[in-house]
């Protein structure tokens, strides 16, 4: 699971809602990402990605502006396209799946201000729920 929080140096969150762990797709664990974990902590890198630099407000930054690069220039993609698309992709994919709201919710990191599903219980769904939820969203057709 991806453990998105401020627990470490470097780590930081919008606000405190939104710390949670959001599973790997099944094709990322079948394309080697966990190989690669694994590579990192036999090297003792501490960071899942390395390459990136710390700007003054953090890492985002610097991976948006990356991303954006990479996808004009080597993809040759045109529109306004950020690292931000993909939660507008995935939330788009899991609403067509008919999932649930607050499970999208929590899969992306919004808040859940429902009177009946953000007020009570503890907002949090088992990892089995989001890896079903994640694994719902189509691969890439190079993926596959």
């Amino acid at each position: 699971c991806f453990n998105i929080s401020d627990e470490n140096d470097g780590q930081r969150v919008k606000r405190s809602t939104t710390k949670r762990k959001t599973p790997f797709h099944k094709n990322l664990i079948r394309l080697g990402f966990l190989d690669y974990i694994d590579q990192l902590k036999l090297n003792k890198q501490p960071r899942v990605f390395p390459e990136l630099t710390k700007g003054r407000d953090g890492y985002s930054k610097n991976a948006s502006r990356w991303f954006s690069e990479f996808v004009q220039k080597e993809l040759k993609l045109t529109g306004k396209k950020s690292f931000h698309s993909f939660r507008h992709t995935v939330v788009e994919y899991l609403k067509k799946a008919r999932i649930e709201h607050p499970i999208i919710a929590g899969v992306v990191g919004h808040y859940d201000d429902s009177v009946t599903t953000g007020r009570y219980g503890t907002g949090y769904y088992p990892i089995e729920i989001l890896q079903e939820t994640v694994n719902k969203i189509p691969p890439h057709k190079q993926d596959i």
